[in-house]
């Protein structure tokens, strides 16, 4: 699953208004995977997998500290819809 960090630029948070992705990842087969070093602050983090699964994307805001990168994250996603 690919994972993408953009930080929020204003908004709200319904609809929060985003900066360019400040960092893409791969999630390993267990789901975790780790940022590189994030500045602190606010993100929206998306996660979609791929298409062949019958997992739904997702999208979260998140805040994070200078030290993203110490620890990995993971995320559990809802199936599809039928």
């Amino acid at each position: 699953m690919i994972v993408r960090a953009y930080p929020v630029t204003g908004g709200t948070p319904a609809s929060p208004k985003l900066g360019a992705v400040e960092a893409t990842v791969t999630t390993g087969a267990d789901g975790k995977f780790q940022f590189p070093q994030l500045s602190g602050g606010e993100y929206v983090v998306t996660f979609t997998p791929p298409a062949s699964t019958p997992y739904a994307g997702v999208w979260v805001t998140a805040f994070t500290s200078a030290q993203s990168d110490d620890w990995p994250w993971w995320v559990i996603l809802p199936f599809k819809p039928d």
